[in-house]
C-alpha cells in the first residue's frame, strides 16, 4: 500500500543527507531495468554516478537517471511519492522515517567513515576553537540536521564533559559553510569533501571529532521505499549489486573517478586530487550501521531504540 506523507512532514523528519530535489517527473512503479536516483553533489554521495558513468549498472542491465540534489526533506518525499526510486541518506535518517511509518529500507550501505576521512569539523583559520568545551554557547553549522554531522560533534562534546546542548545548531548548504565561518555568522561547521579540500584555505579541521562515533561507520547509505523494493526484488538486487562492484573497483583505483569527480562536483581537478577520497562500503556490515542507531537513541533525535533488522534489507 503506498504511503502518503505532507511536504510539511517531510521537512520534519528529514534527517538525511540526501537532498532537495526539485522536477522529479511523476510516474507509476513498475517492473523495469529503469532506475531514478537522487543524491547529493558531495563526493560523498557519488557512488550512483561512478556505476553509471564506469558502466556497472550496464553491466547488470540498468539504465540509471542521476538527480544531483541538495538536502533530505523534499527527496524523501519525492521518493514516497514514487518520482524517485533510490535516494541516499543517512541510517539515522531512515530509521526516523521507520518510526514514523513510512516504510523505507536500507538497501545497500554507501560511504564510510575510515581515517582520514571525508568529513570535518571547521573552523576559520584564525579561529581559537580547539577543545569541546570551546564550542559551548557557539553556533554550529552543518548541511542537514539531526543526523551524523551532529551526531559526531554531541558526542565529542559528551565525551569530554560538556553539555552538547549548549551549542546552537544551524541548517547550512555544504557550499555555504566556508563563507559563514568567515563571515563569523558560524563558529563551526561540518564540511565532507570535496568542500572540506575547497575551504582549505580559509578552514582548519577540529581533529578529534568524528571519531568519536567508532572507527568504520556509515556516512551514508541507500535507500527505497518498500513498495519499490517488492516490485522489483530482482532489480533492486542487480542495483546492490553494481553498487558494491562499483565500490570494489573504487577502492582500488581511486585515481580512476578523478575526472568523474570533476564532472559531478564542478571541481577543477586540482582540487579533486588534493581531497580525501571516500571509502566505499564493498559489503552491508552491522557495525556501519548500529554506531549511529546508538547515538542517535541516546541523543533523542530518533524516539526510540531501533535495531539494524529494522532498517535494512535482508
Amino acid at each position: 500500500m503506498k504511503t502518503t506523507i505532507t511536504r510539511a512532514r517531510a521537512l520534519a523528519l528529514a534527517a538525511s543527507g540526501a537532498a532537495v530535489a526539485t522536477g522529479f517527473p511523476a510516474i507509476v512503479r513498475a517492473q523495469t531495468s529503469t532506475i531514478r536516483i537522487a543524491a547529493s553533489s558531495a563526493a560523498t554521495q557519488a557512488e550512483g554516478y561512478f556505476a553509471d558513468q564506469l558502466g556497472y549498472f550496464k553491466q547488470a542491465g540498468i539504465s540509471a537517471t542521476i538527480t544531483t540534489t541538495g538536502r533530505g526533506a523534499e527527496t524523501l518525499e519525492a521518493v514516497v511519492r514514487g518520482d524517485i526510486d533510490i535516494a541516499s541518506a543517512t541510517p539515522e535518517g531512515i530509521a526516523n522515517a521507520i518510526i514514523h511509518n513510512i516504510p523505507l529500507k536500507i538497501i545497500a550501505i554507501g560511504t564510510i567513515f575510515v581515517e582520514p576521512a571525508p568529513v570535518i569539523l571547521a573552523v576559520a583559520k584564525d579561529s581559537t576553537i580547539k577543545s569541546a568545551s570551546d564550542l559551548a554557547n557557539t553556533t554550529l553549522g552543518v548541511n542537514s540536521l539531526n543526523d551524523s554531522q551532529t551526531l559526531g560533534v554531541w558526542q565529542w562534546m559528551t565525551n569530554s564533559k560538556v553539555d552538547p546542548t549548549s551549542v546552537k545548531i544551524v541548517e547550512i548548504p555544504f557550499a555555504s559553510i566556508s563563507a559563514a565561518l568567515q563571515r563569523k555568522e558560524i563558529a563551526s561547521g561540518c564540511l565532507v569533501e570535496p568542500f572540506a579540500s575547497a575551504a582549505k584555505a580559509d578552514t582548519r579541521a577540529v581533529p578529534g571529532v568524528y571519531n568519536t562515533l567508532g572507527r568504520h561507520w556509515a556516512l551514508g547509505v541507500w535507500y527505497a521505499h518498500a513498495d519499490f523494493i517488492a516490485k522489483n526484488p530482482a532489480l533492486v538486487k542487480q542495483v546492490v549489486s553494481a553498487l558494491y562492484a562499483t565500490a570494489k573497483h573504487v577502492n582500488a583505483n581511486p585515481s580512476s573517478v578523478e575526472q568523474l569527480l570533476v564532472t559531478y562536483t564542478k571541481l577543477p581537478i586540482e582540487t579533486i586530487r588534493t581531497i580525501v577520497q571516500p571509502v566505499l562500503a564493498e559489503k552491508a556490515e552491522r557495525s556501519c550501521i548500529e554506531p549511529q542507531l546508538q547515538s542517535a537513541a541516546k541523543f533523542k533525535v530518533i524516539s526510540r531504540p531501533v535495531s539494524y533488522e529494522e532498517v535494512m534489507l535482508a
